[in-house]
């Protein structure tokens, strides 16, 4: 995402105009009732965090066995 769709550092409030055309209208007005669109945008989200930290996960053990250790659960143990 642009960092033009978001306002924080330059205004009062956290997205911009071009945040709201993105996403398909304003933000939620406090205590309003939760919407379908706010339920899909919130799923959307954390399909795309999930999908991102399992990339993450995946790269770091590939790294980690590349440097010659082994994917065995001992090892996460070893780390704490």
């Amino acid at each position: 995402m642009a960092m033009a769709c978001l306002d924080y550092c330059w205004g009062l409030a956290m997205t911009s105009s071009r945040f709201d055309a993105l996403f398909g209208g304003p933000p939620r007005v406090c205590e309003a009732p939760i919407t379908q669109r706010e339920m899909n945008i919130a799923a959307s989200i954390q399909q795309v965090t999930g999908e991102i930290m399992l990339i993450a996960v995946l790269l770091l053990l590939g790294v980690f066995i590349t440097l010659g250790g082994t994917a065995t659960a001992p090892f996460i143990y070893t780390m704490y």
